[in-house]
């Protein structure tokens, strides 16, 4: 079965959750062969650090909390070539219309709508304005012919908090 591309967002990116449990689960997953050919991970947060810098804290993460540190020199530089962050203000509008960009971007090189999701690893006062903004700036919504579980999900979410 071929998976279909997707984008993971993590807000919330450079935070405690994201480097013990997250990229260590999503890891995991790339080593079982779980995740599709065609991936993005993107950790969002409030702090200026390049994509090296980051893999790097990453990686420590990795490290220390995953349970498969098997082939990890060779098997961690693949996985995070697909790994970015960016820093972004997330109470301003500019930052999503980034998003949005930056999403059409991946899709456009990858020839495909790709599936998007949003996990929201952030203080939970603060969730309801990222999924405010997020649906107010359409990026929950299916601009694919396929539609699926993880989009309308994330659609259900954008809409309920917008509400």
């Amino acid at each position: 079965m071929t998976l279909h591309p997707t984008i993971v967002f993590i807000f919330g990116g450079s935070g405690d959750l994201t480097n013990r449990k997250l990229i260590p689960a999503l890891y995991n997953l790339y080593l079982d062969r779980f995740l599709p050919e065609k991936y993005t991970v993107v950790g969002i947060g409030r702090t200026p650090i390049s994509d090296e810098d980051y893999r790097n804290n990453l990686l420590t993460g990795v490290r220390d909390f995953s349970r498969r540190k098997d082939q990890l020199d060779v098997k961690w530089t693949e996985f995070a070539q697909n790994v970015h962050y960016q820093s972004r203000d997330l109470k301003d509008d500019n930052s999503y219309r980034g998003i949005f960009e930056w999403i059409e971007q991946k899709g456009a090189e990858w020839g495909v709508v790709p599936n998007v999701i949003f996990y929201l690893s952030v203080a939970p006062q603060l969730a309801p304005g990222i999924a405010t903004k997020l649906h107010q700036h359409k990026i929950c919504e299916d601009r694919s012919a396929q539609g699926s579980f993880l989009k309308n999900l994330s659609d259900t979410i954008c809409k309920a908090h917008a509400s």
